[in-house]
């Protein structure tokens, strides 16, 4: 589904609801992931 909103983005976790759900996100053990996220074109590389 769309992501429709971001609830919380903090260097331990992201937090998002989308259309018909809610998610919670711990970014251990790499917690800048959730402030600096790569471009979806090298994510989807890695």
């Amino acid at each position: 589904s769309r992501v429709v909103a971001i609830l919380e983005e903090s260097e331990d976790c992201v937090r998002f609801e989308t259309q018909n759900s809610h998610y919670h996100l711990s970014m251990s053990p790499f917690p800048l992931a959730a402030v600096s996220p790569l471009p979806v074109r090298l994510a989807a590389c890695a």
